[in-house]
């Protein structure tokens, strides 16, 4: 896996819940087929997977040393 550079990645990390999964499911609902959205998270998004998945949207979650997580998002 090749990981994209700081600047391609929306950092979502220092929102307070329920902010971070509020805006992965606005960002990942204007998803073009194909398109790849890359977000930093304060942690796992546990409880954000079925509620992506039920929108058509797939994903890869990449934990953090730091307890945050790198998620791959696309539709």
């Amino acid at each position: 896996m090749t990981v994209p550079a700081p600047d391609e990645i929306v950092d979502l990390s220092e929102l307070p819940a329920p902010e971070p999964f509020e805006e992965l499911l606005r960002r990942g609902a204007s998803l073009a087929p194909g398109q790849v959205l890359w977000a930093l998270l304060p942690r796992d998004p546990i409880h954000a997977k079925p509620h992506l998945h039920a929108r058509g949207l797939s994903f890869e979650v990449f934990p953090r040393e730091d307890g945050r997580a790198l998620l791959r998002l696309w539709r």
